[in-house]
């Protein structure tokens, strides 16, 4: 090549990169005049003319170098990036397997390779290319990152993450990586490795609208919802269109408050509008339609959505929770089902199914489900409280077993980082306390129709209650609570660390948990302790595994004396028993017993279809066979399904009992449900997960009830309360005792409707409606372990001392180095 024409294309390549693109164009077209045979020129002449967007022009000028010179290394491989811009993916890839035989030592030729073949669906051959960049040159980002991509396509998300997290250490300034990581763990459940990995992109990349929407939802589906508005404005701020961050902004309102919910369901209604046939604003829309009560208006919306989109396991997933809100629950299961076929690397299917089975009684089948989800998601606490509930409710392992498994989650879920060790609380052990209490359930539920009394008689002068409330909406239940607690405090916003701290700037001296493993419960925030005692009644009962709650309160029939080993916390015994009756004013009057009208005895239970297991259905059937004639009526909720009742018609069936012989009725108002007591003769408690407010709603609308007591402390809730109530001989030790029982109260009419008559009168007197006494006893036990923090707190460190009887209270203590077994 001649001097002049040399030195014309080192002008014009140096005023392309001064950004004179025109300039440059000039020079070059002014060399390809003298010399049009310059490959050189050629390609300096495409270099122009891409920067001027003149695309096809380019691609003939690259064209050109390349027939003048074959072996024009730097032009196959900028035509094969050219041509991949324009979407030819197919002469793309012949264009750079062309360079790689050129040169194949060269890393960056493969790794494009590799890109084009994961593009065009050839996952195996991605990888292959993908690897061989890799031998040439193992620090090689991109190509570590495409080796990443095309794992998730052959071998799942898991087996994608290794190589992500290795791009990343190779070239920490490369996004895609970043996202890619953030997107998988999110896929994967494991939410707050997800949320600490876009913060760690966020620190090197921190206005990258895809990290920033990513971590605006990490926040919100992590129930911070608040927090998550704060990235998600910001994308906005810069980008008022972008089309994932008004969608996750609108989710996050959701997720807020009923004011906040509403505005959600407006700003995604309005992107709803915009696009009709959009799939994701559909989907949007329904959940935030789920979130503020509407499931039954977010139905259409969603079956829209999976018309338009049938394969999106997230439309089949909402679609399947809108149903169960409605109580169609065998529908739900059918999408959890599919959802989990669509997407069997996510916990949240799993998870939904084994809520969906306990709703229907089937609590065998939940802890299946929750097993599968927990292996695809370790660290979901909340799943894990789940399976706890399901092995509770369904008596599906020994107390043993039972104890091991509360202890392996609060080995996994209770050892929290910065966990408290230090209080301003003043040690002063007969001064007035604060006591905490925290709940979900202060409202229409058992919790708060038990705890009503006893925070009605509690001593304003010596214990001032303070609430921390998870409850959505208020009702009867919970005005007449606020009357007795004025310092009630809505944290529903608030997570764990925030709601700590807010206990100890309330300086909280005794801290109350009310929910153990159910709905919606704070024990996270009780893993970081708080307050200096903490403590756990009435919600749940056996042990919640957390060594951070420091005693739980019982009674004789929840924890049998040498039981104390199976609890991790301290067991205190209340002498009149750990729960109080609240009978409702608007209870319906009682009548006399049904037998008298219908010539024959009707057997009953309105408990949760959860607790009737195969062994309850079997000893029931034989109730029926000792008693000619009676009948029995089984309500709950999961009647209202046609596969609940054909279950319970099939095991009753096994036992020779036919359908004329039994009655199912499903989910009724409160007070509607309780008068349908009146159609019932005796209760029948079912074990070894025995009633609770059920049985004491049976025992007040007048009717005996039947209980066996067991193994479990679940199966001694009915024992508990017909001690309280004096009536010790209804309780069996042993299932032919059961059937006597029974049978025996069925043989007199007479007994029955003298109960009925006198039984009301006599709950009143008894320590079940003794709200006063339960109130004394509660706080004598809460002076008691009071007094001894403050003994603790004053003398030098030591290992928690065995704390042993006195005058009012038996307190056993457990030790924590101890295993279940």
């Amino acid at each position: 090549m001649g001097e002049s024409i040399r030195a014309r294309l080192e002008a014009a390549i140096e005023r392309l990169r001064a950004g004179a693109v025109e300039e440059a164009l000039i020079l070059a077209d002014g060399a390809l005049a003298r010399r049009p045979d310059a490959p050189d020129a050629h390609a300096v002449r495409a270099a122009c003319l891409e920067r001027l967007e003149r695309w096809e022009e380019a691609l003939a000028a690259w064209d050109e170098a390349i027939r003048l010179d074959s072996g024009y290394l730097l032009a196959q491989v900028n035509r094969a990036v050219l041509l991949h811009r324009l979407g030819h993916r197919e002469a793309a890839l012949a264009g750079f397997e062309a360079a790689a035989a050129l040169a194949p030592e060269l890393a960056l030729v493969h790794a494009n390779r590799a890109i084009l073949l994961f593009e065009l669906a050839r996952y195996s051959e991605a990888a292959a290319a993908a690897r061989h960049a890799l031998e040439l040159e193992p620090g090689h980002a991109v190509a570590r990152h495409l080796l990443g991509l095309a794992m998730e396509r052959l071998e799942g998300p898991a087996a994608a993450l290794p190589h992500l997290e290795t791009a990343i250490a190779a070239d920490p300034r490369l996004l895609a990586p970043h996202v890619h990581r953030v997107r998988l763990l999110t896929e994967l459940g494991r939410l707050s490795e997800a949320l600490a990995a876009s913060e760690e992109a966020l620190a090197i990349h921190p206005d990258a609208p895809d990290l920033l929407v990513a971590k605006g939802e990490l926040l919100r589906r992590l129930d911070r919802a608040a927090e998550a508005l704060v990235p998600l404005e910001k994308v906005l701020a810069l980008d008022p269109t972008n089309e994932q961050a008004r969608i996750e902004h609108g989710l996050a309102l959701a997720d807020l408050g009923r004011e906040e919910q509403a505005r959600a369901v407006r700003e995604l209604a309005r992107l709803a509008i915009e696009r009709p046939n959009d799939p994701c604003r559909l989907l949007a829309l329904g959940v935030a339609l789920i979130r503020n009560g509407q499931a039954a208006g977010a139905l259409p919306i969603l079956d829209r959505a999976a018309s338009l989109d049938p394969e999106n396991p997230e439309i089949v997933l909402e679609r399947g929770i809108a149903l169960s809100r409605l109580r169609r629950i065998e529908e739900a299961i059918a999408c959890y089902r599919r959802a989990e076929e669509l997407w069997p690397e996510h916990p949240e299917p799993p998870m939904r199914l084994g809520r969906a089975y306990m709703k229907l009684g089937d609590p065998r089948r939940a802890a299946k489900a929750f097993r599968r989800g927990l292996a695809l998601a370790p660290d979901d606490a909340v799943s894990h409280s789940d399976l706890l509930l399901s092995l509770l409710f369904g008596g599906l392992v020994g107390l043993e077993e039972l104890a091991a498994e509360h202890w392996a989650w609060g080995e996994k879920h209770g050892k929290r980082e910065r966990r408290y060790t230090s209080w301003a609380n003043e040690p002063d052990p007969e001064r007035p306390l604060r006591i905490g209490f925290v709940s979900a359930d202060l409202g229409e539920h058992p919790v708060g129709r038990m705890i009503l009394p006893v925070l009605a008689a509690l001593d304003r002068e010596r214990y001032r209650p303070i609430v921390y409330s998870m409850r959505e909406r208020e009702d009867a239940t919970t005005r007449k609570i606020k009357e007795f607690v004025k310092d009630w405090q809505d944290v529903r916003m608030l997570d764990d660390r925030a709601l700590a701290e807010r206990v100890r700037t309330d300086r909280v001296d005794v801290l109350v948990d009310l929910s153990g493993h159910t709905a919606n419960n704070r024990l996270g925030c009780f893993a970081l302790h708080p307050a200096p005692v903490q403590v756990s009644w009435l919600g749940y009962a056996f042990t919640t595994g957390l060594d951070a709650i420091d005693y739980v309160l019982a009674d004789d029939s929840m924890v049998r004396p040498g039981e104390e080993r199976f609890y991790v916390e301290t067991v205190l015994r209340f002498p009149s028993g750990r729960m109080c009756f609240a009978p409702p004013d608007y209870a319906p009057d009682v009548k006399l017993p049904p037998v008298l009208r219908n010539g024959y005895v009707t057997f009953g239970s309105f408990n949760n279809t959860v607790k009737i297991g195969s062994q309850v259905v079997a000893l029931w059937s034989r109730v029926l066979h000792a008693v000619p004639n009676s009948r029995l009526l089984l309500k709950w909720g999961a009647f209202d399904h046609a596969s609940a009742v054909e279950q319970f018609r099939s095991a009753f069936a096994e036992h020779g009992i036919h359908l004329e012989r039994l009655e199912f009725r499903g989910h009724s108002r409160y007070v509607d449900m309780l008068a349908e007591y009146n159609a019932i003769d005796i209760a029948l408690d079912p074990f070894p997960y025995g009633g609770g407010m059920t049985s004491l709603e049976a025992l007040w609308m007048g009717c005996p009830l039947v209980t066996l007591t067991g193994p479990h402390p679940m199966a001694r809730q009915g024992e508990a309360f017909l001690r309280q109530l004096g009536e010790t001989g209804w309780i069996a030790e042993d299932p032919e005792s059961y059937v006597e029982i029974a049978a025996e109260l069925a043989s007199s009419p007479g007994r029955l409707a003298a109960l009925r008559l006198l039984q009301r009168e006599r709950m009143r007197a008894s320590p079940l409606c003794n709200g006063a006494r339960i109130a004394r006893e509660l706080e004598t036990l809460l002076r008691e372990t009071w007094r001894r923090w403050c003994g603790r707190a004053t003398s030098a460190p030591a290992s928690r001392p065995a704390i042993g009887a006195h005058s009012d209270v038996v307190i056993n203590h457990a030790a924590r180095s101890r295993s279940p077994a």
